[in-house]
């Protein structure tokens, strides 16, 4: 039985200067993910009790963002490059130091998904890349995706280089894990250059299997995967590039798929609950892969995202 699917688009050389760098779409992911721990997630004792809008807003005031050339010394809290640790709880204390499982109470946890934390997680996007990327009715079909808003005054665009969402999904090795159930009228399988497969589809048996493996990855009470893009309010915004159209001859490509290795080691559990990409086999402590889409030229606001990539049978 074949598998229809999209496939990652091989960069011809005379292109191929339209890809930034793997390591500076890490540092954009990781700046973005890091001020989402230290805006919206909490210790794991206090999940139950909703964050306020003064303490967010007051966290919020802290971050850098990330393209900043000039940054200050008032941006103390997260400036992409390091998360400050939590000497003190937030809207309180979870529990006194030293007893057997304080460490597990203080982990620090995101947030339920909700249209709150959805519309604060856009407030940080912007705040760190200086851009917010929604879903919205597509000019073509169905749902697309598109720029709806840029930070900064008069200008109006996202430049070339920048990502602007990820290919959320269940990770599969083809010859080693079976695909075929999930595959029927799915529409959503993303096939990178190597074979390795990505459903991205957020309904059926697919929305099954990844919650499945973000419980079975659990540590402590901290999740290794965000499972919220399978909901209209994901945690991280970036986490909508399965909705992102082919380019049309009215319509050409602005962005391009770009895959990138992530190792345990470059990243903490907490940023990882913002990543919406999980293994279907346990492996916690396994290289992780990112399908990002980052901008082949400028992009205005209000632009609807077009990328670039064939539909195979596999």
């Amino acid at each position: 039985m074949s598998v229809l699917c999209r496939s990652a688009r091989r960069v011809e050389a005379s292109v191929c200067d339209r890809i930034i760098a793997d390591t500076e779409v890490l540092s954009q992911v990781s700046a973005l993910t890091e001020a989402l721990v230290y805006t919206l997630s909490r210790p794991a004792a206090l999940t139950g009790r909703a964050s306020s809008e003064e303490h967010f807003q007051q966290a919020l005031a802290r971050v850098c963002p990330f393209f900043e050339e000039d940054r200050t010394n008032d941006c103390a809290g997260v400036d992409g490059n390091g998360l400050q640790k939590f000497e003190e709880n937030k809207d309180g204390d979870a529990g006194a130091v030293g007893r057997p499982w304080d460490a597990y109470e203080r982990a620090l946890v995101p947030p339920p998904p909700s249209l709150q934390g959805h519309v604060w997680a856009l407030k940080v996007q912007e705040r760190v890349l200086g851009y917010r990327v929604e879903r919205c009715p597509s000019v073509v079909r169905g749902t697309g995706v598109r720029i709806s808003r840029v930070k900064e005054a008069g200008r109006g665009v996202v430049p070339k280089g920048r990502v602007v969402c990820l290919y959320p999904g269940t990770l599969y090795l083809p010859q080693q894990q079976p695909i075929l159930l999930q595959s029927l009228n799915n529409p959503f399988i993303f096939r990178c250059i190597d074979g390795l497969l990505v459903d991205g589809f957020d309904k059926g048996l697919s929305r099954i299997l990844f919650r499945s493996c973000v419980g079975r990855d659990l540590v402590g009470p901290s999740p290794i995967a965000d499972a919220s893009w399978l909901t209209p309010y994901p945690l991280n915004p970036l986490s909508v590039g399965q909705y992102v159209n082919n380019q049309s001859k009215l319509y050409r490509s602005n962005v391009a798929y770009q895959e990138v290795t992530v190792f345990p080691s470059s990243m903490s559990l907490e940023k990882r609950a913002y990543i919406p990409n999980i293994w279907s086999k346990s492996s916690v402590y396994s290289p992780l892969r990112l399908v990002a889409l980052v901008t082949t030229r400028d992009v205005d606001e209000g632009e609807e995202l077009f990328s670039d990539y064939f539909t195979l049978v596999s």
